[in-house]
């Protein structure tokens, strides 16, 4: 009898089953690990941080090391998922999850909680590992409509989770909410385990991906993609830890974690309407003017988030940024995917989740320095400037004759991928 995580290829018929599966884990994964966002400044000072500058510095860098070390394992998940399954990829972050978050709610001290987050991102990241397995097991031709439908489980599983965080931390406390984490990872974990068909190479080029073939993947459009991603990602985590702490400054209540995930669930929802439709939208018209025009009205949303000085303002805004600045990475990883060797898609993934890793670390040590240095609400003003910067890197490669000459023409080349 053959093991489970190394079954077959999916028939034709079974990468359905394997999407709705995956997107159903993914949901509840990120619903346990985004239980803890709107009140993860509280937590830390629960843990003996009262220094409000202390807050934010561990705030920031509890953030930023688990990017990092997920920017380090990312590539090392995807060369082992081209090699040896991608179910098994779903199962490790899954158990590991589980396994992290529990001891989480144990910690001690906020150095322990720091250094369980350094593990959490070498062993979890889920993202990856479902978009790994979707991506290799799903028809060329729905790739698009695959990767947008598993992109909305990530908005709709953050929608769920800071929800049910603020409620949760408000009722039974902080530690309690990461054993909920823990049990909804665990379920997670069997339905992975149970209802996923695995999807692994043919034999003759199981052992075809490797670091030894980076270069191939390197071209001049996936370097591109890279800088996008990584400028979206960093724009998007500059705010993000301290959203919770401008909430507090604006909103005169006591269930303040509660309050920031209600605005982090409706924010949620807006962007998961985004991931189930933009993908579709870019398979009809250019790609690269729907970003630009993403990014630019994402920016100007974002700049009166800023300036609000009410509760009231400040969440509309909120709110309402999510949906165009999420438009991005579907896209980019869409047309990435579709154009990419079945064989390499671990690790095209692999060094997609690393750069945007990479994004998420260095974000919130910027996003603390500026709120420290500053103010809070600097984050957002720093966050509307580094939107306009991205769109302007796509202007400036869409304006260059060598790279866009060829995209929009749709001339062949190996180094370049047709964008439209």
């Amino acid at each position: 009898m053959k093991n489970k995580l190394l079954s077959e290829p999916p028939s034709p018929e079974h990468w359905r089953r394997n999407l709705y599966v995956t997107w159903l884990v993914q949901v509840l994964s990120l619903s346990g690990f985004s239980i803890s966002m709107p009140f993860l400044p509280f937590y830390v000072r629960s843990l003996g941080v009262v220094d409000p500058a202390a807050v934010k510095w561990w705030v920031g860098t509890s953030t930023a090391i688990l990017s990092v070390s997920a920017a380090i394992m990312g590539p090392i998940w995807g060369v082992l998922a081209d090699r040896h399954g991608r179910k098994i990829m779903i199962l490790r972050s899954t158990l590991a999850g589980m396994i992290i978050c529990a001891l989480t709610g144990f910690a001690p001290n906020v150095e322990i909680f720091t250094l369980l987050r350094f593990v959490q991102g070498i062993f979890t990241g889920t993202i990856a590992a479902a978009a790994i397995l979707v991506a290799a097991g799903t028809p060329k031709h729905r790739l698009s409509y695959a990767l947008g439908f598993l992109a909305s489980s990530t908005f709709i599983g953050s929608s769920i989770g800071p929800s049910i965080g603020g409620l949760l931390a408000d009722t039974f406390g902080y530690r309690a909410t990461y054993f909920v984490t823990a049990g909804v990872l665990g379920i997670a974990f069997l339905l992975a385990l149970t209802l996923i068909t695995d999807v692994k190479n043919e034999p003759h080029v199981a052992k075809g991906a490797s670091f030894t073939h980076m270069h191939r993947i390197f071209t001049r459009t996936f370097i591109f993609v890279l800088v996008v991603i990584f400028l979206i990602r960093f724009a998007g985590a500059v705010a993000g830890p301290f959203v919770a702490l401008r909430v507090e400054q604006l909103a005169q209540v006591k269930n303040i974690a509660g309050l920031t995930g209600f605005l982090i669930t409706l924010r949620s929802i807006l962007i998961s309407v985004a991931g189930l439709t933009i993908v579709r939208l870019a398979d009809r018209y250019n790609k690269i003017d729907m970003i630009t025009l993403a990014l630019l009205l994402a920016a100007a949303l974002t700049f009166p988030i800023f300036f609000a000085g009410n509760i009231v303002m400040f969440a509309v805004f909120f709110i309402i940024t999510g949906f165009f600045s999420s438009c991005v990475e579907p896209i980019m990883q869409s047309y990435v995917s579709a154009a990419t060797d079945p064989k390499d898609r671990g690790l095209i993934f692999g060094t997609l989740s690393a750069v945007g890793s990479l994004g998420f670390f260095a974000a919130p040590i910027a996003g603390s320095s500026i709120a420290v240095h500053h103010d809070i609400k600097a984050t957002f003003l720093a966050q509307a400037f580094l939107l306009l910067f991205t769109m302007l890197v796509i202007i400036v490669y869409k304006l260059r004759h060598i790279q866009f000459a060829a995209i929009f023409d749709r001339k062949k080349s190996k180094d370049i991928i047709p964008l439209e």
